[in-house]
């Protein structure tokens, strides 16, 4: 809201800018503007030109039976996508009012939580909308973990390894900023049903503004390119063509005459040409999204595992995980891509009874290396300088002994099933201790390699809850390809990485696929101003065509305004869903 909010400033200080201006050169900004064919208003801005008209009469004039083809199965969508955008709003309004009508009369907006899900913006004439992409950020504002290091430790360990142990201090801020992410996630979560209104700033993201911003337009030129090259097919004169910008949102329209005088049918290709071309901007995406990979082959390699692309200043793995770096496992199931990442997190979060796992320590390196438990395990499960506490069975916590955790970590590894077999461990009569965590967290074995040092392997051995590794870092599936860099100037490469330009590339053609098939169908609903409006009664005449005049007129009134109210009973209950 604040955008749109800073937007209207800014309009309201150019339009009086100008309009001053005009004062001052006696109107010869006015004339300038006329002679363009640009509309000034407060808060608009169009400009019309019939400079590509010829263009689109001849490429729809030159390929004209195969236009007509593609315009004919653009009427069997337009069909298809008025009954579905009927069902879609009649289906939302029952379960948006439904929330709102628990919601206040049980006094809290609990029953608002769902699941993510299909959402709309709208805009002018066309109803322009999004389905927002699964999207989960670290809330800076609300999330401070508190992380130490524990330990110097050697750039690389003898068995090739470097370990890491990252704990986090359970204090209270820790325990409210899990809390406060948990809420976060309820509220990206909230759904008034299947549309709710994108608002920027309030459940659109400022970050990704420029997306769906992009999306609009893209979608906007290729619906209005669709009317115009119907036109033309069906000898229907373009008097321009243009764009307009509403606020901060882009959009494009075209100018057409005659269109009245042409049969229902040939109405229907004109009028369902916008809504058909864009569902095919959305399987160009879904194509694009599909084949990302083999595009950006010269460029990135793939399914190399995880690729940390950034770390937040808060997360715990600040100074443990860099950008560029690979996370191939995770409890040693082996990670493929970021999905496997959430995939396993998210088992282990499901997960009531965890496979645990600990350290080997041998009688040698606690005499070296072991304090009394009095110092940390009768205090809590860490002292002030650092040190864990461990036991040896989970079961009955017979033995306990403190241990810096980064000591702990360069040892052998084992779980309460396998133990301490190795032969060293036999010889030195070595057990297996666990660390005693607060509940809900667990050791997490992090299996990094770094493509920036001859791709070493180490092991990060993350303590916490999954949801908190989760939010720790930020991941891609691509690799820079870019050696050069990687050998003479890392720092530029990592600034690559860091960038993740496939990323930004994929969630593009999301945000486009979205609002594109948003606007192919809402745009087909019999609402005032959009496609529907006209299509509805074409269809209508279509499949009763001996229907009377009267009878058309009303039964045209009766689906606009049922389908206008329909639309902004939506619309507002989404609205009231977002202020519970």
């Amino acid at each position: 809201m604040v955008i749109l909010i800073w937007a209207l400033l800014l309009w309201i200080g150019v339009f009086a800018l100008i309009k001053w201006l005009e004062v001052r050169s006696e109107e010869r900004i006015s004339r300038w503007l006329d002679s363009r064919n640009i509309s000034l208003y407060l808060g608009y801005v169009s400009w019309t030109t019939t400079r590509y008209d010829a263009a689109l009469s001849n490429i729809s004039h030159k390929y004209r039976r195969w236009w007509d083809i593609w315009f004919s199965l653009g009427v069997t969508f337009g069909l298809v996508g008025l009954i579905f955008s009927v069902i879609l709003l009649v289906g939302n309004f029952g379960i948006t009012f439904a929330h709102v009508w628990m919601a206040l009369t049980t006094g809290n907006g609990s029953s608002l939580q769902g699941a993510r899900t299909t959402q709309m913006s709208g805009l002018g004439a066309a109803d322009l909308g999004a389905v927002q992409p699964h999207r989960h950020q670290l809330l800076s504002a609300d999330l401070e973990y508190h992380s130490r290091e524990l330990q110097e430790l050697d750039p690389l360990a003898e068995d090739g390894f470097t370990d890491h142990y990252v704990n986090i201090e359970f204090a209270d801020t820790v325990q409210r900023a899990e809390e406060t992410m948990k809420l976060a996630g309820q509220d990206i979560g909230k759904s008034s049903g299947f549309l709710t209104p994108l608002l920027p700033g309030i459940n659109l993201p400022k970050s990704q503004l420029g997306y769906i911003l992009f999306a609009l337009l893209v979608s906007a030129l290729f619906h209005e390119l669709g009317h115009a090259l119907a036109a033309g097919t069906e000898e229907l004169r373009l008097n321009g063509v243009g764009g307009f910008l509403a606020l901060i949102f882009p959009g494009a329209y075209v100018q057409i005459d005659g269109i009245d005088q042409l049969t229902p049918w040939r109405q229907l290709k004109v009028y369902c040409a916008g809504a058909w071309h864009n569902v095919a901007v959305s399987i160009t995406c879904v194509i694009a999204i599909a084949f990302l990979p083999i595009t950006l082959f010269p460029f990135y390699s793939y399914h190399h595992g995880a690729v940390v692309t950034g770390v937040p200043d808060n997360s715990p793995l600040q100074h443990h995980i860099f950008p560029g770096d690979v996370i191939t496992a995770i409890n040693q199931k082996p990670i493929h891509d970021y999905i496997a990442f959430h995939v396993a997190l998210q088992e282990l979060q499901n997960d009531e009874h965890p496979q645990s796992f600990g350290f080997c320590f041998s009688k040698q390196f606690l005499k070296s290396n072991a304090r009394a438990p009095l110092e940390c395990c009768a205090l809590g499960t860490t002292s002030e300088d650092g040190y864990q506490c461990f036991s040896d069975l989970l079961e009955n916590q017979s033995t306990r002994v403190c241990v810096q955790p980064g000591a702990a970590s360069q040892q052998e590894y084992c779980t309460k099933t396998t133990g301490c077999n190795s032969q060293k461990s036999l010889v030195n009569a070595t057990n297996c201790f666990f660390p005693v965590l607060p509940d809900g967290q667990q050791l997490h074995n992090v299996s990094v390699f770094n493509a920036r040092k001859s791709y070493a392997h180490r092991h990060v051995i993350f303590q916490g809850t999954p949801e908190t590794l989760r939010t720790s870092v930020m991941l891609s599936n691509y690799l820079p390809r870019v050696n050069f860099l990687l050998q003479n100037f890392p720092s530029l490469y990592e600034l690559t990485v860091e960038l993740d330009f496939p990323r930004k590339l994929d969630r593009l053609f999301q945000y486009t696929f979205s609002v594109s098939l948003c606007l192919a169908i809402l745009n087909m609903a019999p609402v005032f101003f959009l496609d529907g409006e006209a299509s509805a009664i074409l269809f209508v005449r279509i499949f009763r065509p001996r229907m009377a005049d009267w009878m058309q007129q009303k039964l045209k009134t009766g689906m606009l305004i049922g389908g206008t109210v329909l639309l902004a009973g939506n619309i507002v209950l989404s609205l009231a869903v977002l202020r519970l």
